[in-house]
């Protein structure tokens, strides 16, 4: 009998069509073990200390209860994958609600936003270097993706680029970088984007990532970072131009 299964179109469909994780995660079985291991010493302990076995066995009580949540935790998250549900952090986290939607044969520009950003403003450009960019590559018929650290509104207005009793609002990116609502991305607080980029170069087939960043903390992780350099174009300016390697645009990019 031939595989009738469609092959995913989205990203979500990819993620989807993954199979869940049908093992205790490490981190779980450590923890268990150490909460065990805890608890034996001290119910040992209880029974030395009072000569009897009550104080023991209600440390023993609690410590079957700390297990048991653990399980329904696991349990909870492997059902909710049964059931098709997206507990992929890419989809979790994505405050727009696009990334679901992405389709895999779309060529794809994915913006590391907060080094861009920086960038800009080492050379005097500000927001301009990242807004350039993304005019250019979306004329050249590229579907985009900024991703943006959770502090980059501090950055922006450290820098004066917005009014500072102007309220942290996707509005303000939308604004200084010409960006459209379903092209914006800002990871949550206690998060970095870079791990947010390379999950998603990971997954989408035709895409690259623009940025000065070249990711070393996570080529253990993912290997295709250290096989070559065509998922990531790095800028740099020359002679008044910007320049993205690897990449010609159609116009120069000056910035005189």
């Amino acid at each position: 009998m031939t595989d009738q299964t469609e092959p995913p179109i989205t990203l979500g469909d990819k993620l989807r069509s993954q199979k869940p994780d049908q093992n205790i995660h490490v981190s779980q079985i450590l923890l268990i073990a150490v909460i065990l291991l805890v608890s034996a010493i001290m119910s040992i302990l209880m029974w030395w200390a009072f000569n009897t076995l009550y104080p023991a066995l209600a440390v023993l009580i609690i410590s079957d209860i700390d297990i048991l949540i653990i399980f329904i935790s696991f349990i909870r998250k492997k059902n909710s994958a049964k059931r098709g549900g997206l507990n992929h952090f890419l989809t979790q986290a994505d405050q727009q609600g696009f990334m679901a939607n992405l389709k895999l044969s779309d060529k794809t520009v994915i913006f590391d936003g907060s080094n861009i950003y920086h960038f800009g403003v080492e050379n005097g450009l500000g927001s301009k270097a990242l807004k350039w960019l993304i005019n250019e590559l979306r004329s050249d018929g590229f579907r985009l993706i900024c991703f943006f650290d959770a502090n980059i509104y501090f950055t922006l207005s450290e820098n004066g680029e917005f009014s500072k009793g102007e309220r942290f609002s996707i509005a303000i990116l939308q604004r200084l970088f010409g960006l459209v609502e379903n092209e914006i991305y800002v990871v949550p607080a206690g998060n970095q984007a870079d791990l947010y980029i390379i999950e998603s170069l990971s997954h989408l087939p035709v895409s690259f990532v623009v940025t000065n960043d070249r990711f070393r903390d996570y080529q253990e992780h993912y290997d295709f970072l250290g096989k070559d350099t065509q998922w990531r174009k790095g800028l740099t300016i020359k002679q008044g131009q910007l320049i993205m390697y690897q990449y010609k645009f159609s116009d120069p990019v000056m910035i005189s």
